[in-house]
């Protein structure tokens, strides 16, 4: 982290991603608390999270951190980004930089006294649960990138040093294998 974000003793503020696989998150939340006592990361992002709309929150908690999950996926009620973060940050959610549309969630955050950066943590969805096959071609897939890539621009105009960690699902070697996303020329 370039601007100064260092806890006592220079330690780095840990920033990690994982995307967890398709188990409901309260499936995997031993796994969850081994990453979080193995590693201690300020922010664990997890995508394909999983977890059911008005399902209990105090079951996918970790002691220590705050869980901002979101937005709802609509078609089926399930969130599939979930963000951990630690209390020893100073955090603030910035749903104005968020997109209903897209699994995203944007944060403000650093340690006490220390400059503060933008995270987004995301997961760019190969085809949208309930609702049908239509969102696995490739003009869905190619809004879905279209709707991240803004969402992330948004961010970058606020002139904070900016992090986005997600699941693209985008095979970026081979753009011509008709299973993948194709190469995009924005204006």
């Amino acid at each position: 982290i370039q601007n100064g974000n260092r806890g006592e003793k220079s330690h780095p503020m840990t920033i990690c991603y994982w995307n967890k696989g398709s188990a409901d998150l309260e499936n995997r939340t031993e796994s969850i608390a081994e990453i979080v006592q193995d590693y201690k990361p300020h922010v664990l992002g997890i995508g394909e999270a999983q977890f059911k709309h008005g399902s209990d929150l105090s079951k996918v908690q970790q002691p220590g951190y705050s869980l901002h999950l979101g937005p709802c996926l609509d078609t089926v009620g399930v969130f599939r980004v979930a963000v951990y973060t630690s209390n020893s940050l100073m955090v603030e959610r910035r749903r104005d930089l968020e997109d209903a549309r897209e699994p995203v969630v944007c944060l403000q955050l650093g340690l006490p006294h220390q400059k503060k950066i933008l995270l987004l943590c995301g997961y760019r969805q190969w085809k949208v649960p309930g609702a049908g096959e239509e969102s696995r071609g490739i003009q869905a897939q190619h809004q879905r990138w279209k709707n991240m890539l803004e969402i992330w621009d948004n961010a970058m105009k606020e002139d904070k040093e900016t992090i986005m960690m997600m699941d693209a699902n985008i095979n970026s070697i081979n753009w011509t294998h008709l299973d993948t996303l194709p190469a995009v020329h924005y204006d």
